[in-house]
């Protein structure tokens, strides 16, 4: 099979050998590195050696980039990775064949849209070649690692400069993790906006206790055990955080058996391996060409849908121009 793979590859790093992939990767939007491009998909698509079989679209919080896609005569598939920032997220899926979801929660809030394809909960993961145990001496208490840009998470910034003036032994940076995340007793996870991210499987992955914001719903307590893979906290809550960061320094047998159970769950369930053989098994499953029959007989639906992401879109990205040019694209639509 040949994959056109655009934006980000996810695991499809790990099927190389399985499938012929073809990657054009695209600037991240929350860097702001450039100016956002919309590019048509046929155009796209002729920069790949050959036709592609499918296209494979990995999210990393972009705009709609492509035109087009809901009409290509080729299988689509999307993985919606964050769909808890983007609203414009859940009508966008109507157009693809098959969509790969993050997050559980778009599968609960949608599940009365007249949605014509494929829709699964594909959760996040670690790469345990990346993400591992180096045995190395424990120098702090507790260790968060992450974006601290006050233009893209400002309530982030103050919560963890509020906690770090009551935690002394309290290491906090961005960059690189997995080093401090082996020197640390336990590892802060803080969610954007009660998802499930990449965070929670990289820092169990090191062997460390994950002290993870508790996450109401969305697929959580189907994947994890509070108390017995990892601890939470309520959001915000320093109180909550001091005082579990307190006992379980304190008690390094139970730290270390959760956080030992909390390792051996994501090194057998939710490493990157694992989501590269659920893909395999999942497109081998699938007659992808009635699936892209089905949507291209499908022309009212996709077309609302698609009119409701445009709408939608230019709402969350105002006052950048690319509004303007979602709102030209809705218009366009009957």
């Amino acid at each position: 099979m040949k994959i056109l793979s655009l934006c980000h590859t996810f695991f499809l790093d790990k099927l190389r050998e399985v499938y012929d992939i073809y990657n054009i990767g695209f600037y991240d939007y929350n860097q702001r590195k450039i100016d956002i491009k919309i590019y048509d998909i046929n155009e796209i698509i002729n920069l790949a050696p050959w036709k592609p079989d499918l296209i494979f679209i990995g999210d990393n919080s972009f705009p709609i980039l492509f035109t087009g896609l809901e009409s290509i005569d080729i299988p689509t598939l999307w993985y919606s990775v964050d769909t808890h920032l983007h609203q414009w997220h859940i009508f966008y899926s109507g157009i693809f064949d098959i969509v790969l979801f993050a997050q559980k929660f778009p599968l609960e809030d949608t599940i009365n849209y007249n949605f014509n394809n494929i829709r699964l909960w594909f959760p996040l993961y670690c790469n345990p070649d990346i993400h591992k145990k180096l045995n190395l001496t424990k120098k702090y208490d507790l260790c968060f690692i992450g974006s601290l840009n006050k233009n893209l998470n400002n309530d982030r910034v103050s919560f963890i400069s509020r906690l770090k003036n009551k935690i002394d032994n309290f290491y906090v940076g961005e960059g690189e993790f997995v080093d401090k995340f082996n020197e640390s007793i336990l590892v802060l996870n803080q969610a954007a906006n009660n998802d499930i991210n990449f965070r929670t499987f990289e820092a169990m992955s090191c062997g460390s206790l994950l002290l993870n914001e508790r996450i109401v719903a969305n697929g959580f307590d189907e994947i994890f055990k509070e108390n017995r893979d990892m601890i939470c906290y309520n959001r915000d809550n320093i109180d909550e955080i001091i005082y579990k960061v307190e006992y379980f320094t304190k008690n390094i047998d139970e730290t270390n058996e959760i956080a030992a159970n909390g390792y051996n769950l994501v090194k057998e369930q939710h490493t990157i391996y694992n989501r590269r053989d659920q893909f395999i098994k999942l497109i081998n499953s699938l007659n992808l060409n009635e699936l892209k029959i089905k949507r291209l007989s499908n022309v009212k639906n996709i077309t609302f849908y698609l009119k409701m992401a445009y709408i939608a879109a230019s709402e969350s990205y105002s006052p950048h121009p690319i509004s303007d040019f979602y709102i030209e694209m809705a218009q366009k639509l009957k």
